[in-house]
């Protein structure tokens, strides 16, 4: 576990330990905590207050689920925040310290998911985090649902997977497709964004992106292509005027 947070931004990795500056966190976490490794979330409760910190302890969070009693925070170098209602305060492990996780969420406090980089997905019931295989191996950027039986996840290489609450199915777009968010409002109406490159006619040197946003449609299980928004970039050469 972390330790509080120092008035200029220094983050401690153990209680009792030096203070870390945020850049030497991910690369010291490992190393500054091997003699006294993170407890599971479960154990919290049974910490003492010193090995609790606030948020904004740890550096680079990169997504927060609030759930009925819970709040799930996850960020990089495996770091995971829950805070629990019951006790107020925040508990913080490391679930896979090689992961930056880059989303989370769940349906309630004992279904919660998280995905990141290499294809990493994890799923926490209340108790234990358990690395889930969903055929995966580029990073992910986002998960969306809408009960334990309805679960998207989306990211780079085109990656589109679904969980019916039995088994994962690929659901993939094009392999140069980067995909970054997925929401829906209900488990027939599912959508994603993400961007894709665009070549200009005849002149790579103006080549240049597209935002995308496709839209699920149950009754073919396909993805419909709702919007496609290109920038072409220029490219120009400037001379200096030569010196007296």
């Amino acid at each position: 576990m972390m330790g509080a947070s120092s008035p200029g931004g220094a983050v401690g990795a153990c209680p009792g330990r030096m203070h870390l500056m945020p850049w030497l966190f991910a690369a010291a976490l490992a190393s500054a905590c091997t003699a006294e490794s993170p407890p599971p979330i479960a154990a919290c409760g049974a910490l003492a207050a010193g090995r609790t910190v606030t948020p904004g302890g740890p550096p680079a969070l990169a997504d927060v689920w609030v759930g009925p009693s819970i709040v799930v925070a996850v960020g990089a170098a495996g770091t995971v925040g829950v805070r629990d209602d019951a006790r107020a305060a925040w508990c913080w492990t490391v679930v896979d310290a090689a992961t930056d996780w880059r989303a989370v969420w769940g349906s309630g406090d004992d279904d919660v998911w998280l995905v990141g980089t290499a294809g990493a997905v994890v799923h926490y019931d209340g108790t234990a985090f358990t690395p889930v295989a969903v055929g995966a191996t580029a990073a992910l950027a986002g998960v969306w649902g809408t009960g334990q039986d309805d679960v998207w996840l989306v990211g780079a290489a085109g990656t589109v997977r679904h969980f019916d609450g039995a088994a994962w199915a690929s659901h993939d777009l094009a392999a140069d497709q980067t995909l970054l968010a997925v929401w829906s409002a209900s488990s027939d109406d599912v959508w994603i964004a993400g961007t894709e490159p665009a070549p200009y006619p005849g002149n790579p040197s103006y080549d240049g992106s597209s935002g995308i946003v496709y839209r699920w449609a149950p009754t073919t299980a396909t993805w419909g292509l709702e919007l496609r928004d290109t920038r072409y970039y220029g490219v120009a050469s400037f001379l200096a005027p030569a010196l007296p």
